[in-house]
């Protein structure tokens, strides 16, 4: 189980990654494979990774899409990913990684986001922020994902 989390700032203000930083420290448990941290404006993402579907650096999180345009961070499990990835390969997608989290990111760059939430089965938890739009959703799956996601 992943641990993610993050902060919106409205005030003006940055994000203050060290404060995620000592918050993710006490994620240690949920993820002690990798962590990684992502601020752009007023958004700051974080994420502490334990390692499954793909075991590679390729997959670590926060995630950045290949036109940098969209970054998510992810925890849980889709089920039905390669069936989404080989959908989305036939429409010419390039995916970087083995993992699900980028068939989330190449997702919502293909379909948007109210057809990849229709498409995708699973347990999961994720915030996606599109840097373009400057929307950041928040999503979970309709029995909800426990403990995953804290925002300050």
């Amino acid at each position: 189980m992943c641990g993610i989390l993050g902060q919106i700032v409205f005030n003006g203000a940055e994000p203050n990654v060290h404060q995620l930083k000592i918050q993710a420290a006490y994620m240690n448990l949920r993820g002690p494979d990798n962590e990684g941290f992502w601020k752009h404006q007023n958004v700051a993402l974080g994420h502490k990774r334990l390692s499954i579907v793909d075991l590679s650096s390729n997959a670590d999180q926060p995630m950045i899409s290949a036109n940098g345009n969209v970054v998510i961070v992810f925890n849980g499990e889709i089920y039905n990913f390669k069936n989404l990835r080989n959908e989305l390969a036939r429409r010419g997608v390039a995916f970087r990684s083995a993992s699900d989290t980028e068939v989330l990111i190449e997702g919502y760059i293909e379909w948007g986001i109210e057809s990849l939430i229709a498409k995708i089965e699973g347990m999961f938890a994720f915030c996606l922020y599109d840097l373009e739009k400057k929307i950041c959703y928040f999503i979970r799956d309709p029995f909800g994902k426990n403990g995953s996601i804290f925002f300050s």
